[in-house]
C-alpha cells in the first residue's frame, strides 16, 4: 500500500532528517514507526502524507507514484487517510459531534450521511453519549478519542496516529492504544509513531526504529523497541 523506495530528505543547508529509506507497508498492517525525538518519525509521517516531498528516492501510495501526481489531485488522494495528532486539534467552539461532522461536510455529504456516520464513529470510540459536549468538557482521554473518531468517519484506509499518548496518563494512554488495535481489526491500517518504548512492546506487532534518520531495524511480528 505505501511504498519508500531509496527516499531521503534534507532540508536547509543541507541537513538530513531521513536517509536512503526502504520500506513497505501492506493493507491492514499495525506498523509502529519508533525512535528517539529526532529520529526522523514526523518526517516520515509529513511524506506519507504529502506534506512533504522527498529530497530523493520515490513514494508509492497504493501503487500511485507520488512524485506523478498533480497538486489538484492531492485533496482526493488525503480522503483515503486519516491523521491523529497530539495535541488533538479540536475546535473549542464546536461539540464533539460539530467536530467530527466537520470532515463530512468539507466533503459535501449529506446531513442524514453525517449523521449516520458520526453517530458510528462516536460508536466504536466509545463516546457517543458525548456528542453534545464541547472539548472543553472532556477528559485529555475523550478529547484523544474525539480526534481518532473525527480520522475515521469518512473511512479511510489508513489511520495515521503521531503520539498519541504523549499528553495522557498511564491509564488514558493504554485505552487509546486498544482502540487503535480495534480500528484495525475492523480493516483499517494502523501507522503509530510513538516513543513510548512500553506500549510497542506490549502490542506484538511490526516495529519499525529509525534512528538519525535511518531505519535501523524493522521486525515483522512481535516486534520489540530495544533501542
Amino acid at each position: 500500500m505505501i511504498i519508500f523506495q531509496a527516499v531521503s530528505k534534507n532540508y536547509i543547508n543541507n541537513i538530513s532528517s531521513l536517509e536512503d529509506i526502504n520500506l513497505v507497508i501492506n493493507r491492514g498492517e499495525f506498523v509502529s514507526i519508533v525512535g528517539q525525538s529526532g529520529a526522523g518519525k514526523t518526517t516520515l509521517l509529513k511524506l506519507m502524507i504529502m506534506e512533504e516531498k522527498p529530497t530523493k528516492g520515490e513514494i508509492f501510495f497504493d501503487k500511485l507514484m507520488l512524485s506523478k501526481i498533480k497538486k489538484s489531485s492531492l485533496p482526493t488522494l488525503r480522503r483515503n487517510i486519516g491523521m491523529v495528532f497530539q495535541d488533538f486539534k479540536l475546535i473549542n467552539t464546536k461539540t464533539v459531534f460539530e467536530n467530527v461532522a466537520f470532515v463530512l461536510e468539507v466533503l459535501g455529504k449529506t446531513q442524514i450521511e453525517i449523521n449516520k456516520s458520526v453517530t458510528a464513529a462516536l460508536d466504536i470510540v466509545g463516546i457517543k453519549d458525548k456528542d453534545s459536549c464541547f472539548p472543553y468538557q472532556l477528559s485529555g482521554g475523550e478529547q484523544q478519542r474525539v480526534a481518532i473518531a473525527r480520522a475515521i468517519v469518512h473511512h479511510p484506509i489508513i489511520l495515521i496516529v503521531d503520539e498519541p499518548t504523549g499528553n495522557l496518563d498511564l491509564l488514558n494512554g493504554w485505552e487509546i492504544v486498544k482502540l487503535l488495535v480495534k480500528i484495525n481489526e475492523l480493516g483499517t491500517t494502523v501507522i503509530l509513531a510513538t516513543h513510548n518504548r512500553e506500549i510497542v512492546n506490549s502490542l506484538n506487532k511490526r516495529v519499525v526504529t529509525l534512528d538519525k534518520g535511518r531505519i535501523v531495524q524493522d521486525q515483522a511480528t512481535n516486534g520489540k523497541y530495544i533501542i
